[in-house]
């Protein structure tokens, strides 16, 4: 990763594993067909827009704007983690614009082992998400398991095409799909399991620890 020259405008893209694997096969075979994108701003803080710049109201953002721009990756556990997204979704009691969120996941944290004791799970068995005011989102949802070391994921209900379960070079799983299932390893540790509507752009994150048997 790098930074981009700022002096010019510049559209910086980069394929996916996936992506350079439909392009090999040939645009001739229909298998390499961009019919969607995602823009979002990681690199922007927002928390440095100042209104009390002592120069006015057109230097609230002189900070923002001078943020250097990074060069695109196709690491889905570093980038467009923040996706922008346009709002549609309304409020059905006072009808105004939300900001969809995902719930209905039910995990603020879990614990899993690999060797289940009584009343201990062993896995998460069904990993369903939900977009506030949506309902399920139209594209699936991405899940990403950032140590995949600690356990394995599988794509109980996968999107449409594409590849349900793949393995960064990081050692991230990196799931899509609409339902989930988390299993533990035999190993100790504790992760971070992120949860993307493709569709939205919400976002929901929890901890997953796991124990190894004794």
């Amino acid at each position: 990763m790098g930074y981009l020259n700022k002096s010019t405008i510049t559209v910086d893209a980069i394929l996916t594993n996936r992506g350079r694997e439909l392009l090999a096969q040939g645009t001739e075979a229909g298998q390499f067909n961009i019919t969607k994108f995602a823009v979002a701003d990681d690199e922007v803080d927002y928390r440095l827009y100042n209104t009390a710049h002592p120069l006015g109201s057109e230097h609230y953002g002189d900070i923002i704007e001078n943020m250097p721009v990074l060069e695109a990756t196709p690491d889905e556990t570093q980038i467009m983690r923040y996706k922008l997204v346009t709002v549609t979704g309304t409020d059905a009691t006072t009808a105004a614009v939300v900001i969809p969120q995902i719930t209905n996941i039910n995990y603020t944290s879990q614990t899993l082992y690999y060797s289940p004791a009584s009343g201990q799970s062993a896995e998460i068995s069904s990993l369903e998400p939900k977009t506030s005011y949506t309902g399920a989102d139209p594209d699936g949802y991405t899940l990403i398991l950032a140590d995949g070391s600690l356990a394995d994921v599988t794509v109980l209900t996968p999107n449409t095409g594409g590849v349900p379960v793949d393995v960064n070079s990081r050692g991230s799983v990196i799931a899509k799909g609409s339902v989930f299932k988390i299993t533990a390893r035999n190993k100790t540790g504790e992760t971070t399991v992120s949860v993307f509507g493709n569709n939205s752009g919400a976002t929901y994150n929890f901890t997953l620890s796991t124990v190894a048997s004794a």
